[in-house]
């Protein structure tokens, strides 16, 4: 599978620190055996008003690249399909573990906690591991779809008919987690998805789809330009809106 993608990451205008953290692996990264495990990307978003939310998302990513500690590539057909998930899935909770550790040991048992978004391209898949709210989307034949579920109070009222999707975009307590790495694991959320040329996706932290609504991500991923292209009109675009947050995104297209 061959791809074009591009990452920012932004402090925004109003935040002191960027707890944003992304990971950006394809065939042009060298050292790590894309071509055999498949090209990994993530966005993780240490949880804002935690202690250290920088670190537990930076630690986040960093075990994640752990999935390229394979002696060799995972077994082809739908029990390779399963040993990726379950390998994603375990580095989720070693994550977790390590962050938990790591607050017990450094900062008085506080709590860090950090979303995690991974998008793995291999083979003809797309392979999504998350938690949290960051989110990772799919442009398909210029019609944008969310591929991930948000792990919130508000995205429950929702499930349950309780609220609109419109409502829930407003809600003041739409940011407040259910579950995070370093906070609480209750269920892991994965999907994949068949690939095709032209499809485009994109990992971004709420500091991004806070701001842009998604009809203007739509547009934007609509209008012929590179992933580098896209990303800067992304990235302008909330601050333009305010930048009240830290702002992360990548955009990857497929190209096969």
């Amino acid at each position: 599978m061959n791809i074009l993608s591009s990452g920012l990451t932004d402090i925004g205008l109003k935040r002191k620190v960027n707890e944003d953290f992304f990971i950006m692996i394809d065939h042009a990264s060298g050292i790590y055996k894309t071509r055999e495990l498949g090209q990994l990307f993530a966005v993780a978003d240490g949880m804002g008003g935690h202690t250290a939310g920088d670190i537990a998302g930076k630690m986040a990513c960093e075990t994640i690249l752990d999935y390229y500690d394979y002696d060799r590539g995972p077994p082809a057909g739908s029990d390779g399909a399963d040993a990726v998930r379950a390998r994603l899935e375990s580095l989720f909770v070693k994550a977790h573990d390590r962050i938990v550790s790591y607050s017990e040991e450094n900062i008085d048992n506080d709590i860090m906690g950090t979303t995690l978004s991974v998008l793995l391209f291999l083979d003809d898949k797309a392979y999504i591991t998350h938690i949290g709210d960051s989110r990772i989307y799919l442009m398909r034949k210029d019609r944008l779809v969310r591929m991930t579920k948000d792990d919130t109070g508000v995205q429950l009222l929702v499930d349950a008919g309780n609220l609109t999707a419109e409502q829930a975009a407003k809600h003041p307590m739409r940011h407040i987690l259910v579950q995070a790495l370093g906070v609480d694991i209750d269920e892991i959320y994965t999907r994949s998805e068949t690939v095709c040329a032209g499809d485009q996706f994109l990992l971004c932290s709420d500091g991004l789809y806070d701001t842009v609504p998604e009809h203007d991500i739509e547009r934007i991923l609509s209008v012929e330009g590179t992933p580098e292209v896209k990303c800067r009109e992304l990235l302008d675009t909330a601050l333009k809106n305010g930048g009240k947050d830290n702002i992360t995104e990548i955009v990857i297209q497929i190209i096969k």
